[in-house]
């Protein structure tokens, strides 16, 4: 995930401004301990700036892996309080999606 972001980061086409989601389609997070969730919150919120227009950039996360929703909603709520941008799981892309577009909050 790390890497994505920071390709993404490094196209010119690049902005601050956008949300992001995130599928994990037929992969596995079993191995992902809470440490490693927490060290991948830390390596995010350094990247992690604000807005211009000072809302918060949303980013969903799909995964359909049973084994890793726990770990994910930890991720969720760890990552609430350490970064400028709302993390959420879901369980289907068709969920993430309307978030994704419902209206933003401050």
């Amino acid at each position: 995930m790390l890497e994505s972001v920071l390709a993404a980061r490094a196209d010119p086409r690049w902005s601050n401004e956008y949300d992001f989601l995130t599928l994990f389609i037929d992969a596995s997070l079993a191995d992902v301990t809470p440490d490693d969730a927490s060290a991948l919150v830390e390596s995010f919120a350094t990247l992690d700036t604000p807005r211009a227009d000072g809302l918060r950039k949303r980013a969903g996360i799909v995964c359909s892996d049973e084994m890793a929703a726990g770990l994910l909603v930890y991720y969720e709520v760890r990552s609430d309080s350490a970064r400028a941008s709302i993390e959420r799981y879901f369980r289907t892309e068709r969920e993430a999606r309307a978030w994704l577009a419902s209206p933003r909050e401050k």
